[in-house]
């Protein structure tokens, strides 16, 4: 039991302590009286975008999470290679929120989850890699493009959606809604507006559109649709 009990304490040494995943969060603001346009570059991660009325900035929490790394590396691996960086030129607000291709030589990933508070009125634009988003509350257009993950959009002006994968859900557009997707299901319920949709597999569903439902292709999955004022074209 002896020789047995050492063998394990020898083992459990060679193994060296559990890697754990490193964390560090961050907060950012940017005073947004007079602009007109928010733009967001993010990687990996969550995101989630809100408008806010009577909000005169715009305000970014975020936390930056790398994989499990050994002998305390997370926070060099974020100094090195995660960028976040939130500035203001003339009229236009940018955030970029993402891992450089450095990271890769680590072995271990690296996500940033970011949570942004803005003024409604701003026109908004995403350029997302993957994990969820969810937008809501804006009063100008919204154009996003996303590579996977699901996105929610409530609650906003005309929305021009590009998605790779992951299922979409939007409700309340005030104007348009134009969404090319590669696959994943498609929920859409009240839109002031035209809906075109371009999809490539995945079961879409139309509710509540006061002008026309223009269905441009759908690989796969069924089509449902009810309380379409204008005209309904399937060309796919």
């Amino acid at each position: 039991m002896r020789n047995f009990a050492l063998a394990t304490l020898f083992l459990a040494g060679l193994a060296g302590p559990a890697a754990a995943d490193y964390s560090e969060s961050r907060e950012l603001s940017v005073d947004a009286s007079g602009a007109s346009r928010l733009e967001l570059v993010t990687g990996a991660g969550s995101l989630i975008v809100q408008g806010v009325n009577g909000l005169d900035a715009v305000e970014v929490d975020a936390k930056i999470v790398v994989g499990a790394i050994r002998d305390g590396k997370g926070r060099e691996m974020i100094e090195k290679h995660a960028v976040l960086e939130l500035d203001r030129k003339g009229d236009r607000i940018r955030l970029i929120a993402e891992f450089d291709n450095g990271v890769r030589s680590w072995g271990s990933g690296g996500r940033i989850d970011v949570v942004v508070r803005a003024p409604a009125g701003l026109e908004l634009s995403i350029d997302d890699g993957s994990g969820s988003l969810r937008v809501r509350d804006f009063d100008a257009d919204v154009r996003i493009e996303d590579g996977s993950g699901s996105v929610v959009v409530d609650s906003v002006g005309a929305l021009n959606l590009d998605d790779g994968s992951g299922s979409i859900k939007v409700r309340n557009a005030a104007g348009d809604v134009y969404i090319n997707d590669g696959s994943g299901s498609i929920t859409i319920d009240t839109v002031d507006g035209t809906v075109t949709i371009d999809d490539g597999a995945g079961g879409i569903d139309v509710s509540g559109v006061t002008e026309d439902l223009v269905i441009i292709d759908d690989g796969s999955g069924g089509i449902r649709f009810n309380d379409v004022r204008g005209k309904v074209e399937q060309d796919g």
